[in-house]
């Protein structure tokens, strides 16, 4: 979590900054793999903002796997337990206007520009890399696509080496 609050200068820097800070800040909070929130079938209206109960509710793309079948397949994003989180994505869905049958996250292009395909995996965990060295974090060069919430940190707790976890 610590990342990501400190990521945020970088977020408001281009459109194309927002929306990768935005997968990365959603992938958070909803313990989410970054490729499963970068599928193709994940569209604008798996999100949905309730302004008035101050919530986001996000339905995932799919049923859960057979061994998860007793979590919800939706989760939620409060202002009140999530407040980077939620501050982000009212950010997010105010400052572009997307169709729901549109991927849920625009592709970047080299220049940050927006295109008008879906946010590739790679261009993510490029820009993570990219930043958390500029921030000094260390071995930056190590961080993937996996959720620090979903098992990388408990991994790391357990002092499993870093190159194991980023293989992941």
């Amino acid at each position: 979590k610590e990342h990501l609050r400190r990521l945020w200068i970088f977020s408001t820097k281009t459109d194309g900054d927002l929306v990768i800070y935005t997968a990365w800040m959603l992938a958070h909070a909803t313990i989410s793999r970054m490729g499963e929130l970068l599928s193709k079938s994940v569209k604008f209206n798996c999100i949905h903002w309730q302004p008035v109960r101050s919530l986001f509710i996000f339905y995932h793309h799919r049923p859960p796997k057979s061994h998860k079948m007793k979590q919800t397949p939706f989760a939620l994003i409060t202002k009140r337990n999530q407040r980077l989180a939620y501050f982000t994505l009212v950010r997010f869905v105010t400052q572009f206007q997307r169709k729901p049958q549109q991927p849920l996250f625009p592709s970047v292009k080299a220049d940050k520009t927006l295109g008008t395909g879906s946010l590739a995996r790679d261009v993510t965990v490029k820009w993570l890399r990219h930043y958390l060295k500029e921030l000094g974090f260390p071995a930056a060069h190590r961080y993937s696509g996996h959720s620090p919430r979903r098992g990388a940190f408990n991994d790391a707790k357990d002092r499993i080496p870093m190159s194991y976890i980023a293989a992941q």
